[in-house]
């Protein structure tokens, strides 16, 4: 099966904090119109693909991948990407994730529609791995570069569980914030921030909702450690916690020998998360796995720009049993792709933010499409 292009068109859109970001829609010979848009990361590792400014990224797509393609026929994503990758390569033109990955996204619908396949599917069949729900990781309490104030550093408190219980969490904890009169403010990704002395507070509070919810599961936690580094002393206490699944970016991104140390230690108990670390990129997950640097990974398209590339460092991990977490960006849109890629690629967990904000809400709710359609 195949598609072949008619036209290929960008335009700016905003993204859940209002600022500009891009979407991308192809229409095929058939008349079919296929889109996707792409979000923007708030805290960004060091080795992600570059982007272009959102207006530079739409006269790309709308000259030169659009010059290109139209009346190109293709028959897999993989050929897609490349053809992208080579009008930068050879035509010395600069490409950034934010022009490459939407209009890859809107390719990898309109392939899984020539298969009359839904996507999830379609990534299931070229990647080779069993397609399963992953369980919502909601962010709670926000910190960092996320976060309103100053106290909290670590990046993200989650909780794994049904959507459904995120909401009853979050109605919980802005009642106990109320009754101590702490003040607080929604965070970029939906959650909230909070305005207390150190992490050990916001734990606490976080702990005192979780262990009162009967519909709590297990929690994680984002340290975003190349921004703010964790201690050793905290890492001992998060994970004596047996209800603790997982803990994400505990050293900073360049420090192998910490992360291998890490995972060494804690790594039989919890599930030790790359995101700063491997960016989605096969050759950083390739090292983190010579040198047992993580179990698990983040899961992040628009870190390496390409569907493609996301799926050659799925297949990785998937071959070294290292677990997959699908994740959002701060700046998000309401596409639902990541969805689909997370059920495609058989991912544990994705994580979309709080259930909060519509472009949070629209992956939940396409999850639970999927159910139904498998």
């Amino acid at each position: 099966m195949s598609i072949t292009i008619r036209t290929v068109k960008g335009s700016i859109i905003k993204d859940s904090r209002g600022k500009d970001t891009v979407r991308a829609e192809i229409v095929t010979t058939k008349g079919a119109l296929f889109a996707g848009a792409v979000p923007s990361g708030q805290s960004v590792g060091g080795s992600e693909i570059k982007t272009q400014d959102p207006v530079d990224a739409v006269d790309t797509i709308d000259t030169h991948i659009r010059g290109a393609f139209e009346g190109k026929t293709f028959s897999s994503i993989d050929e897609f990407d490349s053809a992208i990758s080579s009008l930068s390569s050879f035509n010395s033109i600069h490409i950034g994730a934010n022009a490459h990955l939407p209009v890859s996204i809107a390719a990898t619908h309109a392939l899984a529609r020539s298969y009359n396949l839904p996507t999830w599917q379609y990534i299931s069949e070229i990647t080779g791995i069993r397609p399963s729900i992953p369980t919502p990781m909601m962010v709670m309490i926000e910190g960092g570069k996320h976060g309103a104030f100053q106290g909290v550093t670590w990046q993200e408190f989650l909780l794994n569980a049904p959507v459904d219980s995120g909401i009853q969490f979050l109605t919980q904890l802005t009642k106990i914030l109320d009754t101590k009169k702490i003040t607080y403010t929604p965070g970029v990704e939906g959650g909230i921030s909070i305005d207390v002395e150190s992490n050990d507070q916001a734990l606490e509070l976080f702990l005192h909702v979780f262990h009162d919810s009967a519909h709590s599961r297990t929690f994680s936690i984002d340290c975003a450690a190349t921004h703010s580094p964790i201690s050793s002393q905290d890492l001992n206490t998060l994970t004596s916690n047996q209800s603790l699944m997982s803990i994400e970016d505990p050293a900073s991104e360049e420090e192998w020998d910490s992360w291998s140390d890490i995972t060494k230690r804690y790594g039989s108990k919890i599930l030790i998360v790359g995101d700063d670390l491997t960016t989605t990129n096969y050759d950083r997950l390739h090292k983190a796995i010579d040198l047992r640097a993580c179990n698990a990974l983040i899961i992040k398209p628009n870190q390496i720009g390409s569907v493609s590339q996301t799926l050659k460092t799925a297949r990785l991990a998937h071959r070294a049993h290292i677990k997959m977490i699908v994740s959002h960006r701060a700046g998000e849109t309401t596409d639902t792709f990541i969805a689909d890629l997370g059920v495609g690629i058989g991912a544990l967990s994705i994580k979309s933010g709080a259930p909060t904000q519509k472009e949070r809400i629209a992956k939940y709710m396409r999850l639970e499409q999927i159910k139904k359609e498998m």
